[in-house]
């Protein structure tokens, strides 16, 4: 009797063509309004594959967050270590692909937010939003070789620290959009599918001034 073969343990983590399945991302989130911590689990997008796209506003949610605590925490890191030329490259990195979800939550999910936490808490998130913005833009905008003074160095490290905060409290946005009905789960993912499409950076949206309450 022929022995089995032995089984591979990446066989079920590969695709029909032998490509090895991208393996989800393990996140704990922080909700800064009931001070719990939640884990999730993001599913990485696999270049071979054009269909593997967010599946849920709740992935695409997550998947645009890591990036954004990634770039701000690299961006941070760099010129904490008075890397300056690299914190330039990556605030540029990060200003293009920020860009769309920043749109995306300023322009059409706060209103969302606004409806059932109110005003007050929408108006600090813009505020965290404008104060990344502004510390990216500084970077950004500043001419090669031209170093930074101790002011605007402070000031710009703030910025980003409270974007940071921001970016890694998600997990109390992720609570808001698992309570909305699926048509509008499904309505908000093709909006943030489109504006990635579409690009833009964070450095040039202005949020609408209807945007605490919609």
């Amino acid at each position: 009797m022929a022995r089995p073969e032995p089984r591979d343990p990446e066989a079920s983590h590969s695709e029909p063509d032998g490509r090895k399945k991208p393996e989800p991302v393990r996140e704990i989130l922080y909700d800064r309004v009931t001070g719990r911590t939640q884990e999730a689990s993001i599913r990485q997008p696999d270049p071979g594959d054009p269909a593997s796209s967010p599946r849920s506003l709740a992935e695409a949610f997550l998947e645009d967050h890591r990036h954004l605590t990634q770039g701000l925490s690299g961006t941070l890191t760099a010129l904490e270590q008075g890397e300056l030329t690299t914190a330039m490259r990556m605030a540029d990195e990060l200003d293009r692909r920020a860009g769309p979800h920043i749109r995306f939550e300023e322009a059409y999910f706060y209103p969302e937010v606004g409806r059932s936490r109110g005003p007050a808490y929408v108006s600090q998130l813009l505020r965290e939003h404008d104060a990344g913005r502004q510390a990216v833009r500084a970077l950004v905008d500043r001419p090669a070789g031209r170093q930074l003074t101790d002011d605007e160095r402070s000031r710009i490290t703030a910025g980003l620290r409270e974007a940071l905060d921001h970016a890694v409290s998600c997990g109390t946005l992720l609570s808001h959009v698992t309570t909305l009905d699926a048509e509008k789960q499904q309505c908000l993912l093709n909006t943030l599918l489109r504006l990635r499409d579409e690009g833009g950076r964070w450095t040039a949206h202005v949020a609408p001034e209807d945007a605490q309450t919609g």
